[in-house]
């Protein structure tokens, strides 16, 4: 009879356990799925590392490629205030080639917008202290934002999108927000990781986001929306050109010395810094691209 009862037992409890649906939502456990891939310190920094890509994407004008490195000289020269000399160049706004946003030309919000809307949505159910969550909401502030930056710069008015989409998200179809509505809400996610982010250099690595990289982030978008609004005379402009002041000093009080070559010239160094196979070594340098032999040359 014991056993009996015992097997009834059972079964009634497997009977009644398959009326809750939760108890057939189960994940592997051996392998990494969304559900169980965000809980510790390292599943973040992990997650995180293909963002550090957007600085070398040649999609965007701040980047390090054939466009970046054309982008803003060329933006001046477009514009009249330098000389074209190429005698093969033309001003492409003069003759209408500026390539469409159908076109791609840098309207993406799937990598870096989405990677760290994914890597947000994860932070509060995941084992890692208030400290910590507060560092990588920052890190992911910093990617977003700087993104957005380039949007910004492009297209002027963009759809901001703060949050996780699926295929069924209203947000899919959203319409633009004014530029100055977007930069403002750039300018408070930049402002708050500058004051949160925390110092974990230990566990990221030294070369890695940190409140400096912030704040250089911050001198730049600031300046150039402060600029931008002023002269084409949006208005509320001083709230950016202070915070570029602000930012930009305290810039200055950390890296008072910058590089200078082996003849002391600056024009010099600032050419060794692109020969210089170790920047960690090199003063004022904030953030950098690694070199390392046979794997990223």
């Amino acid at each position: 009879m014991k056993n009996i009862f015992i097997y009834t037992a059972i079964l009634s409890g497997l009977i009644f356990s398959g009326c809750n649906d939760s108890f057939l939502d189960k994940y592997p456990k051996t392998n990494l799925t969304e559900q169980n891939a965000f809980m510790s310190y390292d599943n973040f920094k992990t997650f995180m590392w293909p963002c550090y890509e957007i600085f070398t994407n040649n999609t965007i004008g701040t980047s390090v490629g054939s466009r970046g490195q054309e982008s803003h000289y060329l933006g001046d020269v477009y514009a009249g205030y330098l000389e074209n000399k190429n005698v093969n160049g033309f001003n492409k706004y003069a003759f209408q080639t500026v390539s469409s946003v159908a076109s791609g030309n840098g309207w993406n919000f799937s990598t870096f917008i989405r990677r760290t809307n994914l890597m947000l949505s994860h932070i509060d159910e995941s084992t890692m202290s208030p400290e910590e969550k507060d560092h990588w909401k920052a890190v992911g502030y910093f990617f977003h934002s700087y993104w957005y930056m380039e949007l910004i710069d492009r297209f002027g008015d963009v759809p901001w999108v703060d949050k996780l989409l699926n295929e069924t998200s209203e947000e899919l179809q959203g319409k633009r927000e004014s530029r100055k509505t977007v930069a403002d809400k750039v300018l408070e996610r930049l402002k708050w990781a500058e004051e949160h982010i925390g110092n974990f250099s230990a566990k990221d690595g030294p070369n890695t986001i940190n409140q400096d990289c912030i704040r250089a982030a911050l001198s730049r978008f600031a300046l150039r929306e402060a600029t931008w609004r002023k002269y084409h005379e949006m208005g509320d402009y001083a709230q950016y050109l202070d915070e570029c002041i602000r930012v930009s000093a305290r810039l200055m009080e950390d890296y008072p010395t910058l590089y200078e070559g082996t003849d002391g010239q600056p024009a010099a160094g600032y050419g060794e810094i692109w020969t210089t196979e170790d920047l960690s070594k090199v003063p004022g340098i904030i953030l950098y691209k690694e070199y390392v032999p046979n794997i990223n040359p």
